[in-house]
């Protein structure tokens, strides 16, 4: 095939029947395909002096060999004039003022020769807002209009459904550069301007440009420096719009590329998504797309190639790859324009669609038309030629002219894909590679064969293409890779695309998808060793191994160890349900990270995924605590060597539970009884030496029970647990706790004497191991969130233990017997009145407790067993009062009280001054809480009355505040009961006239002369009708 056959362009003269007078006066050359009867198109040309020159084909067919003059419109033409046959209306500026004409031309009366019209007034449309109009830009598919005035205000107007323009916005460019660092001042005024979208617009200045966002006023911001490198600018002379390069294949967008000539190169302005974290959604892309030596003095977007006048030739270039294919020798061209078809000569009598043309005028006189091959010719010739790149070009660009079946364009679209492959453009490569839904195998055949996995695939995976895996290498390599991933990802997220490459290539869906994540896994883990990628691959691989996937299990697991993912391999595990090789291979690599400290003590160097022991024991713990019921003997198999190591990382295995809600957690009774059986290394838990009183409620875990009373007693205080303990372990934990203080006593019997630990009355005096124990009985005794039974609890606490005693008793209720031990067995007045007022807040007692204590500081009688309490404690409260008194008796009282005591009372059952002093010193302090009467019939007739002062104070405040408040009550009820009354006198005086036609609402029948009832709402009913109170 000759060269000049793959041309897209044949060039052929025009013939003119009455060429102008002065060409040399043409500034640019605009057609329409609105047909003037049936001739079309209709060719103009505009020239300097604002006139717009009409030709029209001779032939009735649209053959541009021959054009004949149709007439001339003067004050018709401006530089930013243009046809938009869409619209039906032709735009231009007269008057400084933005005009449309309707079209056709030749039947508008308001065109100088046009046929008179019945609507005249919807002929032409000038809008008076815009004067002193410079520049107009206009995107016929968004329907969007932009004009610039002498004054830098920029207009936005959008066209109507009712064919006429709104105005949608307003700037002011002087201040809307002002307020941007992206623009040097001075820039203005704008050279040139075009519509990217149907917001966004192009301002070309002499050597600078900027694109405005026409809702907001602001100005974009270049995008990453990394993938759109800045570009100085020299002197502008001309911007077109070309469709971007980038779009899906049969998509229509009304985004648009720029493409920016300047005096040594040419840019292409695209707008691109920015990211999420960088602020806008939009940003300004640059590329440098081609360089040249002479300067194009104009350029013009014939799709899909670009024509540059290079003063004595015309260039053409491919508008997605920028490269050259045609020369035209066309020389000191006037102007040119693309011609297109009508829309009712769209396609020719074979159906086939119109030629599309350039048509051009150049000195003197020469009119010269530019016919392009149909598309579907030229990708044919591409494709016999092997120009794969221009074939896919043509398929993107004019995929409706194309006539590519779907097949053919999935061959086409592989084959180049390879053919980048080959050159290193991988990323390319497999954008293509997925446009064409290329199979996932078929694509790994380029890679070497240790990426495709060894096990079930054999028989699918034919040998790989060993001149391209061979080539792949180092670098090459790593960016392989990562475009693999990326086509990996996206084919993973469209199951159509594998379902139909499946049917296809005879790999059925789940082995197809199987393929995809084994390979993606083993992708992401080489990426992961490279320094650059690292982060993000290990982020991804862990995405990956933590969702639902399908990779090969045995494949992925080998890979993943050979390389040290144990991380990634431990989140597979967990995917896949497989939790004994999970906590297997945490077992493994914490026993060889103890092997390698053992080897090099004291280093702290760490291979690459390699923890210390402790950092796996936490894994493994925080592994265990996700793990239910139906796991539970994993959970108590692999928590004793934690539990053994480390007790209190592994009691936290179930006490800080992570089961997800609506999952079965494990038994609580199961978990009491697997931690009586652990073993537990003591060495681990701190110990408290003798003589030092901790002031921690927790014990040292280090017996077995210790483990289980620590669990109960967490378990209880977790206010955030879901579900409540058996009360059976309460009891259990009770029963713990005394059997170790039992156990502990009798352990020191049997070492020397001066060993022997004994019971103290009070827990803040116990020391040592020991006062551990009580404070952890008697901090769970008092919670309230313990459920144990006190009555069974009760029998089994030694007398000498008055403190658990006293929380036993309290617990059931008996305060009586608590106030007694505290009052008259341990003589603290203060731990009594705290008790008494601790019920009293709490609400678990009345004031008659505080009678009470009264009546046992004043009537006291010890309980028959009380003498025992010196013998069965080897160290006994001495019989002294915590409390400092201020009443001081006088000597004489006291001996007189002492000779006036009842004839029932002995000596030791005395009232002492103490007692009486703590009395009264109760009565003055909660007065209000006593019973008087009580108190005065208990107190002695010898206690002076100015001891009680205080108390009788309170008393007749009280008397007082209460007789008051009851005549302030009284007053206000008298008000109450006046304002009531009044009201019902108001309402007695209402009247309620009832007509012959009033109706019950009811039952809607006449309310008649009978009995009725008026609601408040003024409604009226029988009094059978109306609603039970």
């Amino acid at each position: 095939m000759s060269e000049s056959s793959s041309l897209p362009y044949e060039l052929a003269d025009v013939e003119v029947d009455k060429p102008l007078k002065r060409p040399q006066q043409i500034e640019a050359l605009l057609s329409s395909g609105v047909a003037w009867s049936e001739l079309a198109p209709l060719v103009f040309m505009g020239t300097s002096d604002g006139s717009l020159h009409c030709f029209v084909p001779a032939n009735p067919n649209g053959a541009l060999s021959f054009l004949r003059w149709h007439a001339t419109y003067k004050k018709l033409y401006h530089a930013s004039a243009q046809f938009l046959d869409a619209w039906g209306v032709y735009l231009t500026v007269t008057d400084a003022k933005l005009a449309l004409y309707t079209l056709p031309l030749h039947s508008n009366p308001h065109v100088e020769g046009g046929t008179p019209s019945s609507a005249d007034d919807k002929m032409v449309v000038v809008l008076d807002e815009t004067k002193h109009t410079q520049l107009v830009a206009v995107h016929d598919e968004a329907r969007v209009v932009c004009v610039l005035s002498k004054s830098h205000t920029l207009r936005v107007f959008d066209w109507t459904v009712n064919r006429s323009l709104e105005l949608r916005a307003q700037h002011e460019l002087a201040a809307l550069l002002a307020a941007s660092s992206l623009i040097a001042p001075g820039v203005l005024p704008v050279q040139k301007m075009a519509l990217l979208g149907d917001s966004h617009v192009l301002l070309a200045f002499k050597k600078d440009w900027c694109v405005v966002h026409l809702d907001s006023g602001t100005v974009l911001e270049p995008a990453d420096e990394a993938t759109s490198p800045p570009f100085t600018v020299d002197t502008i002379s001309s911007v077109v719009t070309l469709p971007p390069r980038h779009g899906r294949p049969g998509h229509r967008t009304l985004w648009r590329d720029a493409l920016i000539t300047c005096k040594h190169h040419a840019l292409r302005i695209r707008i691109v998504d920015a990211p999420l974290s960088a602020g806008p959604r939009k940003r300004v892309a640059v590329d440098r797309v081609v360089e040249y030596n002479v300067t194009p003095r104009s350029a013009t977007y014939h799709h899909p190639y670009v024509l540059w006048d290079l003063h004595d030739k015309l260039a053409v270039y491919n508008s997605a790859t920028m490269k050259p294919v045609q020369t035209l020798p066309i020389k000191g061209m006037y102007s040119g324009g693309v011609v297109p078809a009508s829309s009712m000569q769209s396609r020719d009598t074979a159906n086939r669609p119109w030629p599309l043309a350039f048509v051009s005028v150049a000195a003197p006189f020469s009119v010269q038309v530019a016919t392009m091959t149909p598309i579907a010719t030229q990708l044919r010739r591409s494709l016999d030629a092997g120009r794969l790149e221009d074939a896919v070009v043509l398929t993107e660009l004019c995929p409706d002219d194309a006539s590519l079946a779907d097949d053919e364009a999935s061959a086409l679209y592989a084959a180049f894909a390879r053919d980048l492959f080959r050159r290193k453009q991988f990323d390319a490569a497999m954008t293509y590679f997925r446009t064409a839904n290329v199979a996932a195998i078929d694509v790994l055949r380029l890679f070497p064969r240790d990426l495709l996995p060894r096990v079930g695939l054999q028989a699918v995976a034919e040998p790989t293409n060993e001149d391209a895996a061979s080539a792949l290498d180092g670098e090459d390599l790593v960016h392989a890779l990562v475009a693999l991933v990326e086509f990996l990802r996206q084919r993973r997220e469209s199951p159509t695309a594998i379902r139909f490459k499946g049917a296809v290539s005879g790999v059925t869906i789940d082995r197809e998808l199987q393929l995809i994540d084994t390979v993606l896994a083993k992708c992401l883990v080489l990426l992961t060793e490279r320094e650059g990628h690292r982060d993000r691959a290990q982020q991804e691989l862990l995405q990956l191994v933590q969702q639902e996937n399908h990779c090969d299990v045995g494949e992925t697991e080998v890979f993943l160890r050979a390389h040290l993912a144990f991380e990634a391999l431990l989140h597979f595990y967990a995917t896949r349900k497989f939790h004994r090789k999970a906590l297997e291979l945490l077992d493994d690599l914490e026993r060889s990270a103890i092997a390698r400290e053992a080897e090099k003590p004291g280093t702290t160097t760490r291979l690459k995924g390699l923890k210390t022991p402790s950092e796996y024991r936490a894994m493994t713990t925080a592994y265990l605590r996700r793990l239910g019921q139906k796991k539970a003997d994993l959970v108590f198999e692999f928590s004793r060597r934690v539990l053994q190591v480390s007790p209190a990382l592994g009691l936290s295995i179930f006490t800080q539970r992570d089961v997800r809600i609506g999952k079965e957690d494990i038994d609580p009774v199961q978990i009491v009884q697997h931690l009586k059986t652990c073993q537990v290394d003591a060495s681990q838990a701190p110990v408290v030496a003798a003589g030092h009183e901790s002031q921690e409620t927790a014990l040292p875990l280090t017996e077995s029970r210790y483990l289980a009373i620590e669990y109960v007693t967490q378990v209880v205080n977790d206010t955030d647990r879901r579900l409540a303990l058996p009360t059976r372990l309460h009891d259990d934990a009770v029963y713990l706790l005394l059997d170790a203080i039992h156990a502990y006593v009798q352990q020191t019997k049997h070492q020397s004497a001066s060993a022997v630990t004994r019971l103290t009355s009070r827990v803040s005096l116990q020391r040592g191991h020991l006062g551990q124990l009580r404070r952890k009985l008697l901090a769970f005794l008092e919670s309230p969130r313990a459920q144990y039974h006190p009555e069974r609890m009760l029998s089994r606490t030694p007398p000498e233990m008055i403190d658990e005693r006293a929380a036993l008793l309290a617990r059931l209720g008996r305060h009586h017997e608590v106030l007694q031990l505290y009052a008259l067995e341990l003589r603290d007045a203060a731990l009594a009145e705290s008790y008494c007022n601790r019920c009293f807040e709490a609400k678990q007692a009345d004031t008659s407790i505080y009678s009470t204590l009264l009546r046992l500081y004043l009537r006291p009688t010890l309980p028959a067993n009380s003498g025992s309490l010196s013998s069965l404690s080897s160290s006994p409260p001495k019989p002294l009062w915590q409390r400092s008194t201020s009443l001081h008796l006088p000597a004489a009282a006291t001996k007189a009280g002492a000779s006036t005591a009842g004839p029932t009372l002995t000596t030791t059952h005395s009232v002492s001054s103490e007692a009486v002093a703590a009395a009264v010193n109760i009565l003055n302090r909660y007065a209000e809480r006593i019973d008087v009467p009580t108190a005065l019939e208990l107190l002695p007739a010898d206690v002076p009355v100015a001891s009680l002062a205080s108390f009788f104070a309170r008393v007749l405040e009280r008397q007082v505040e209460r007789h008051r408040n009851g005549q302030v009550k009284k007053q206000l009820a008298k008000i109450e009961n006046f304002r009531v009354r009044e009201k019902l006198t108001v309402h007695r005086k209402n009247s309620v006239t009832v007509w012959s036609s009033h109706c019950c609402e009811g039952c809607g029948k006449k309310l008649g002369v009978g009995t009725f009832v008026r609601l408040p709402n003024g409604g009226l009913l029988h009094y059978a009708c109306q609603p039970a109170p």
